[in-house]
């Protein structure tokens, strides 16, 4: 797992502990569908999507996020932008 991987995976878990309120029963593997039993809605990715904005300055638009499967994509495309920029 690459440096951006990881503080990728961070901001995850930190902005969907930020929106949830708790972390005890975070599943963030890769392969989990983003709406899961971690009890994401559609209502908590896009809080989750200006959570992350807000913490890092990388934009992720509606579309985008409706698009997204699995968190491991979440995490790759947040990796993505991370090296290139927001």
């Amino acid at each position: 797992m690459s440096r951006n991987d990881r503080a990728a995976t961070e901001l995850l878990r930190d902005s969907i502990c930020a929106v949830k309120g708790s972390d005890q029963n975070l599943d963030l593997s890769p392969e989990r569908p983003i709406m899961s039993d971690n009890g994401i809605d559609s209502l908590d990715l896009l809080e989750i999507g200006m959570e992350i904005e807000e913490r890092s300055g990388i934009v992720l638009a509606e579309d985008v996020l409706r698009d997204i499967v699995t968190l491991g994509q979440l995490v790759d495309l947040l990796a993505d932008r991370m090296q290139t920029g927001p």
